[in-house]
């Protein structure tokens, strides 16, 4: 047994036998592979590595079927505004598409608990940056496609997506919300947003026309019974349509659904 154990050293020693060469091989042809997929898609490494981690620690993104591109949701049940709305007759909020369909999967609704989770978790300021090393490669994102500015700390979640839009001039982002209070007061103190944010007001009832006078300081969106948005008449797709990122469409409205 020890001469076998002495010639089995010596073999390792001069390399004739390796045990682990095939376990390596096959790790450096996956690892091979998978850059080369990534390449199609002209992303550096160092670049692609932190955004998948980044994606990670904000939950990962949502991919809403009707959208040109990804976005970032949380429960509809935890709306601030939007809870008291759902019991208004005629409200938006009454009809929220968010809260019925694929929406209210098990697998759907767990994954936008873990992104609302996230932003307990990292704190604002490290969500905004994590969130901003996520979009790197992505040229448009959809913020809140279920749920709102979060809780107690609206103004706080408002100020992080902004970091976002700073930290990622890149991507144009669409903010939807129901939290008027919160953006006219970020308004009143910071006069804008940055270019690449489009921050919409959502109307609270049906059918409501845009407001004048001070509420027409923000950019809008509604629900009305033939809206402006051509999506219904694109098999359901925005297609090449960027009406809710343009801020050059004050108000946009959505056929009731």
């Amino acid at each position: 047994m020890k001469r076998k154990a002495s010639k089995a050293r010596k073999l390792l020693k001069t390399k004739k036998l390796d045990p682990m060469k095939k376990i390596r091989e096959t790790a450096e042809r996956a690892q091979s592979a998978y850059w080369k997929a990534l390449s199609r898609f002209k992303v550096a490494r160092p670049v692609a590595r932190a955004r998948n981690v980044a994606r990670a620690l904000v939950g990962g993104f949502s991919n809403p079927s009707k959208m040109p591109c990804f976005g970032w949701s949380t429960p509809a049940s935890d709306c601030v505004t939007g809870t008291y709305l759902r019991a208004v007759v005629n409200s938006i909020c009454s009809i929220c598409y968010a809260l019925k369909g694929r929406y209210v999967f098990e697998n759907t609704v767990v994954a936008m608990t873990r992104r609302r989770n996230s932003l307990k978790t990292l704190g604002f300021d490290a969500w905004a940056a994590a969130m901003a090393t996520a979009l790197s490669g992505e040229s448009f994102f959809r913020a809140m496609d279920s749920g709102d500015l979060s809780g107690d700390d609206r103004a706080a979640h408002l100020v992080a997506w902004v970091q976002v839009a700073r930290l990622a001039p890149w991507c144009q982002i669409w903010l939807p919300t129901r939290e008027a209070y919160t953006v006219h007061s970020y308004l009143v103190e910071n006069k804008d947003f940055p270019p690449n944010l489009t921050v919409r007001v959502s109307l609270p009832m049906q059918g409501m026309p845009r407001p004048k006078g001070a509420g027409s300081a923000y950019l809008t969106s509604g629900v009305e019974v033939t809206g402006s948005c051509p999506a219904p008449k694109q098999g359901g797709f925005c297609t090449d349509c960027r009406k809710c990122w343009n801020k050059k469409d004050l108000h946009v409205t959505y056929s009731a659904h």
